[in-house]
């Protein structure tokens, strides 16, 4: 039986980061990328709604 992630919403905030959101809810940069389609660091933009996953 394999188990659906689930998610959370979270949006950024002023000084937020990748590196910082990934090691916050203890997630791999790569996962956060991917989840949410983002091509890179740069497109990380205060107010946007970032999915965090649990897998």
């Amino acid at each position: 039986m394999t188990s659906t992630p689930i998610f959370i919403h979270y949006t950024v905030q002023p000084g937020d980061t990748l590196w910082s959101i990934a090691r916050k809810y203890n997630i791999d940069i790569e996962i956060l990328v991917e989840v949410n389609e983002l091509e890179d660091a740069d497109t990380l933009r205060i107010g946007d709604d970032l999915l965090i996953s649990d897998y």
